[in-house]
Parts: structure tokens; sequence; C-alpha cells
């Protein structure tokens, strides 16, 4: 077993700030927050090597080994499954072994207004449908996508379990954040 803290505590300062208060904690693990200061440690786009190498190195140099990236809800689109693949990209990049995700909600506005049901159906759909590419992906990369409970398609238990049934992956797990267990 692995004990972490991810930056999110100290979302509100330096990602520097954030490494040295994780290592004074005693942590050996680090998971990245993708904002510091309200801006980005660095962008899920092309052309940000750069600036992964840089957290990289910031949390080898505070003896932090990065085990996760933050990342988002599964891709349902194509240009979602771009965006997922360069995240995946930037985990393998940080030597971290997981990306952090969730699948899509039913949600128009969150918790308070529902997407017609058609709708909610064909976002389910996609994410299952661009899930393959996303995990051939990851397993090329050696990249777990760890999926927690966050609502929707990954809702609980039972949702998690479903979703690791139908991927098919050995690269595609649950990460049980107990947070978010109230969705």
């Amino acid at each position: 077993m692995q004990l972490g803290c991810f930056t999110l505590p100290y979302r509100k300062f330096a990602f520097e700030r954030a490494l040295e208060g994780i290592a004074r904690g005693g942590f050996k693990h680090v998971g990245v927050w993708p904002t510091h200061e309200e801006k980005p440690v660095f962008e899920h786009k092309s052309g940000e090597a750069a600036k992964v190498s840089a957290a990289r190195r910031a949390c080898e140099g505070a003896g932090l080994k990065i085990t996760v990236l933050l990342g988002q809800h599964g891709p349902t689109s194509e240009a979602e499954l771009s965006e997922f693949k360069i995240k995946l990209g930037q985990t393998a990049a940080l030597g971290a072994s997981e990306l952090l995700c969730w699948g899509p909600w039913p949600w128009k506005e969150f918790l308070k207004q529902k997407l017609p049901d058609s709708e909610w159906k064909a976002k389910a759909d996609a994410f299952f449908r661009f899930l393959t590419p996303a995990a051939r992906h990851a397993e090329q990369l050696g990249v777990t996508l760890a999926f927690k409970p966050h609502c929707g398609l990954t809702a609980s238990s039972k949702e998690l379990a479903a979703l690791v049934r139908r991927a098919q992956s050995p690269r595609v797990r649950v990460s049980y954040a107990g947070g978010n267990v109230s969705f």
C-alpha cells in the first residue's frame, strides 16, 4: 500500500509550496492537482512538455514520487478522446502510473437539472464507444485509467464494477475516493 497526498489541499498556493508541505508531512507519494493559485501547473494540450517535465523535476526535488494525475471525465467525443490521450501521455511523462478520472453524468446543470433521457443515453453510449481506444492508448503507455465514484456511469461500486468488466482492459481499474461516496 502507498499512502500519498494530492496537492489539492494546497491549490490556493504555489505548486512548489504544495510539494514542500506534503514532503514535510512525511509523504513520499503525491498526486498532482492540475491548478494552483488559480492557474494551471500545465495545461492538458499539446506543447506542454517543458511544463510537465518541470512539474516532475519539482516533485522529485521535493523527494516525492508522482503516482497519479487528476484527469477528467472519460471521453464522449473525438475531441475529448484526443485531449484524454494527451493527458495519458502527460501521466506517463510525469512517471505516474494512474490517471484519475470519472465517467459522465446525467446532469445538464450539476445536481440541479438532468439531461433529457435521449441525450443521457447518447452520452453514455459515446463514453463506452470511446473508452476502448482510450484504454488501448493507456495500455501502450503503461498507464492505468483509475475511475473514481462521481455519479453517473461511475456513481458507485456497482457502476464501477460494470465499467471495469465492460472495458475488458487490465488498464481500466477503480480508485475508491471516499470523498465522493455521496454521489
